[in-house]
Order: C-alpha cells, then sequence, then structure tokens
C-alpha cells in the first residue's frame, strides 16, 4: 500500500497543482469535454429493491455548456415517502415515463455524440451502482457506463468529485458534500429551493468542480492518481489511498 502511495505522489506535477497562476492558465485553455451527470432514486440500495428515477446531465466544452438531458424514468415500483421528501419526484410524476432500457441507449448517444471524454458525479460509486444494475435488469443487454471490476476498460474517464474534494479540496473536519462546497465557493443554491433536481444539481456540481479547479489545478494529475489506482484496482482500499493520499498532498505548501 506504502509503495503505491508513493508512486503515485512521485506521478503528482505538486508544483503545478498548487499554482493558482498555472491553474488560470490552464482554465483559459480549456477544451475538454465533460459531462457533469445525477441521478434521483428511490432510495440506497441499487442492487436490491431500489431504481433509478432520473439521470440528468450538463455537459460542457471547456466552461461553456454546449448541451443537458434530463430523463425521468418509470421505476415500475412505488417511491417511498423518505426518497420523495428529497427530490420531491412522486409515483404520478412518473408511472407514464419510459422504463430505463428505453432511455439508456439515447443518454450514451448523447454522451457519444457530444465527444465527452470525462464523467463526473458526485459521490460515483452511488450513480455507477444505480445505472449498472439498471444494465443489467434490462430486457435488452446494455453496456454499462462504468465497469466496476476492470476500470481501465471504461471508454470514458470517469471523476467523483467527492474523492477530488477529500484529496484536494477539503481539510480537518470540512464537510465534502455538494452543498457543503457550493456554499464554500459562494454557489447561489437558491435554485434548487423546491428540493433535489438531476439536472439542477448537474449543473451545480459543474459549477463545483470548475471553482476547484481553479482552486487547486488537479485535474490533469488527478488523471494521474486514476491510472495508478486502476492499475492495483483488485488490491487496494480506496478509503484508505484518498486518506493516505490527501496527507501526503496536504504536506505541500500552497503557494
Amino acid at each position: 500500500m506504502d509503495n503505491v502511495i508513493e508512486e503515485i505522489v512521485n506521478k503528482l506535477n505538486l508544483d503545478a497543482v498548487y499554482n493558482n497562476q498555472f491553474s488560470r492558465k490552464l482554465s483559459e485553455n480549456d477544451n475538454v469535454v465533460r459531462a457533469f451527470m445525477d441521478t434521483e432514486t428511490t432510495g440506497f440500495y441499487a442492487y436490491e429493491k431500489d431504481r433509478l428515477l432520473e439521470i440528468a446531465g450538463a455537459i460542457y466544452r471547456g466552461r461553456n455548456k454546449i448541451f443537458e438531458f434530463d430523463y425521468y424514468i418509470n421505476p415500475e415500483r412505488d417511491i417511498p415517502i423518505e426518497a420523495y421528501n428529497v427530490h420531491k419526484i412522486s409515483s404520478q410524476m412518473v408511472q407514464n415515463e419510459r422504463l430505463f432500457h428505453e432511455v439508456y441507449p439515447e443518454i450514451r448517444q448523447i454522451l457519444i455524440d457530444n465527444k465527452v471524454e470525462k464523467l463526473i458525479f458526485h459521490n460515483a460509486k452511488f450513480d455507477a451502482s444505480f445505472i449498472n444494475a439498471e444494465c443489467l435488469r434490462a430486457k435488452e443487454e446494455q453496456r454499462p457506463l462504468f465497469n466496476e471490476i476492470d476500470v481501465l476498460k471504461n471508454e470514458f474517464t470517469v471523476i467523483d468529485s467527492l474523492r477530488v474534494s477529500k484529496l484536494f479540496v477539503t481539510e480537518g473536519n470540512e464537510r465534502n458534500t455538494l452543498d457543503a462546497l457550493a456554499e464554500k465557493y459562494n454557489i447561489d443554491l437558491d435554485k434548487r429551493a423546491g428540493g433535489h433536481n438531476g439536472l439542477i444539481d448537474s449543473q451545480i456540481l459543474a459549477e463545483v468542480y470548475f471553482a476547484m479547479i481553479d482552486d487547486r489545478c488537479f485535474e490533469y494529475d488527478f488523471d494521474e492518481i486514476q491510472t495508478v489506482i486502476k492499475k492495483e484496482n483488485f488490491k487496494l482500499d480506496f478509503d484508505r489511498v484518498d486518506a493516505d493520499l490527501a496527507k501526503k498532498i496536504k504536506t505541500i505548501k500552497i503557494k
């Protein structure tokens, strides 16, 4: 484990990570196509009783939004009141919507048509588990967005902004929820007054993510972290990797 941590740290250009002048220059020349995505669900148990209700995304080329999508999905089950209280999606709202296997190919095609390079989720493990579980249930064979066993086979680079914030942004007991990060960067949450919404949360995520890039300029070095971690996928405790990496990285003083 310690050798892997050292290998990751050695691959990082720490001067670039913590040099805000470089960060600003990077953002000016940023043409990467990213899809910021979010899901809403009936609960927490993707491979058991719970189902997807909404998949939404905001696609940006650099800092310019070029496309957005928002699909509601018939979960073929009731929506618990606890879930409704979070996102305000009722059974009546989705009872006439299409099923997952009918909308998922359209979502994949949107990502391909827009030449998306990176998918960004906040707590990607949660979203990945629901999308992959739905792919397994689908009546027609569907290729998951994520290969959870061998992530090197993923056609899109998947970045978890929650892990990123733990590694590069927050300190000590600071919270890493999307709302907490939005507050940290003075991003307006009033647009979400009616409850969580996949598309609105995708847009908030984009604002938070770009604010984190401007703050710590982590993304291109995070790609290196992803590569090393992927190669050691079967051996690593990801939570410990995050904690140990954070300790190492945060010993470098910000210039």
